[in-house]
């Protein structure tokens, strides 16, 4: 009765332990789809289930609780199903270390009259406690990279095949288990694996994060050089203000002393000209914002020494509430992106133009429209195409404003027209809260 007892006993901690292992996994990395208490327990309902089930398919018991679990994570949380694959299989890898050191050990100091002896019971306990360390140690060298959506097609395809090899491994041993089979090198080559999975896991911590911090660093030298470009180009703008004042104002005297004369004809052709000027140059300066007037008129002049064409259809932007350096980065590299790939119409022997629509009615809404000469692949609002120029960096930098301000950044692109939008909401712009 002790024994059975125990048995039991043994069985209830393993089984807590178990469970609470795979929560940690997979809240720690993956997003709940619905509430914390039902997600827990529907987690462990179908713990029990699968575990009961399998039970009665001891050949087949590994891939059972491994497609089960993976079922579960599934419909649990937002994730796709390679993800869902490879944190199942890391899951069960794990959840099977003790029996996997229960068949390193001889069959004789296993069990007692058919029971699993005290020291049997302690071996399990410990190497699934030393299972939960190893879990933990894993989320600490794939939760930092992971979180930042560093990981990538090519590096999914080589780490998925460890967890993989693991419960490959694990359905070898169990088999081998089942027949009475005693062979510790099969132990040992789990544990192998599981070596080799910790080492590629740390080397793409340090080779990933140290990338992200290179991109972080490019990002930050790309926000100085917008920084300096503003400084610049309202410099310019109230330069040139200055001189058309200048100009203004001695031709208004000029006017002046023609009509003292009496040279009426003179004054009104001078006047003529002067009007004629002044909607020249209030042409594109009408948005009421020097900072938008300086990055328009800088990227207009910029398109037409190219031959490049742009239409402007703007607003009245003077209650628009980024700072200065914040609307020369969001305009600044939308137009840069768009002139670039204007150039390469150009070299095609194509017309070329680009369309900016800003608006600032309700929230601040930015659209620059131009051709391209080929689709560019986008994969969630993403352009897929490896950076060039400060490209890429570039729309990072207009992301991170926009989400600064609880807005968005929007990237599509067919055949002929690459459209980015930028949407921030007005209160957020103001201070308000999300």
């Amino acid at each position: 009765m002790s024994a059975f007892l125990r048995d039991w006993g043994m069985f209830l901690c393993l089984s807590f332990v178990e469970y609470i292992m795979g929560l940690y996994l997979f809240e720690s990395l993956l997003r709940r789809r619905y509430g914390k208490a039902f997600t827990y327990a529907v987690f462990y309902a179908a713990f029990v289930v699968l575990g009961l089930i399998s039970s009665f398919f001891a050949a087949a018991k590994v891939w059972i609780l491994t497609v089960g679990v993976m079922i579960v994570v599934l419909v649990l949380y937002h994730t796709t199903l390679r993800d869902a694959v490879f944190f199942s299989t890391l899951y069960l890898s794990l959840l099977w270390t003790d029996a996997v050191v229960i068949t390193m050990i001889p069959p004789n100091l296993v069990y007692h009259h058919g029971h699993i002896n005290l020291f049997t019971a302690l071996v399990y306990l410990a190497t699934k406690i030393m299972a939960f360390v190893f879990v933990i140690l894993l989320v600490r060298l794939i939760e930092p990279v992971w979180k930042k959506g560093l990981y990538d097609n090519r590096i999914w395809s080589r780490v998925l095949l460890l967890p993989i090899a693991q419960v490959v491994a694990v359905s070898w041993i169990n088999n081998d288990f089942l027949n009475d089979k005693y062979i510790p090198a099969e132990g040992a080559l789990y544990f192998v694996i599981f070596i080799l999975e910790v080492i590629v896991f740390k080397t793409m911590q340090e080779v990933l994060l140290e990338k992200d911090n290179l991109r972080e660093a490019s990002l930050r030298e790309q926000k100085l050089i917008n920084e300096i470009e503003a400084t610049k180009d309202m410099d310019q703008v109230l330069t040139m203000q200055r001189k058309r004042l200048h100009d203004y104002k001695n031709q208004i005297g000029t006017i002046g002393n023609l009509i003292r004369r009496g040279d009426v004809k003179a004054a009104s052709e001078l006047a003529q000209e002067l009007s004629e000027g002044l909607a020249a140059a209030a042409s594109l300066v009408s948005t009421q914002n020097v900072t938008f007037d300086a990055i328009l008129n800088q990227k207009y002049a910029v398109a037409k020494s190219k031959g490049i064409g742009m239409a402007l259809m703007v607003g009245d932007m003077s209650g628009v509430g980024l700072t200065s350096a914040e609307i020369v980065c969001v305009l600044g590299n939308l137009l840069d992106n768009a002139i670039n790939e204007c150039e390469k119409i150009l070299e095609e022997g194509k017309n070329a133009s680009i369309r900016v629509n800003i608006s600032n009615e309700e929230d601040l809404l930015i659209t620059v429209k131009n051709p391209v000469a080929f689709k560019v692949p986008i994969d969630n609002h993403k352009v897929l195409l490896e950076p060039k120029s400060g490209h890429g960096v570039g729309l990072c930098n207009v992301e991170e404003i926009a989400d600064k301000y609880d807005g968005s950044l929007a990237i599509s692109c067919d055949e002929r027209i690459f459209t980015a939008t930028v949407i921030i909401p007005e209160n957020m712009m103001r201070g308000g809260t999300p």
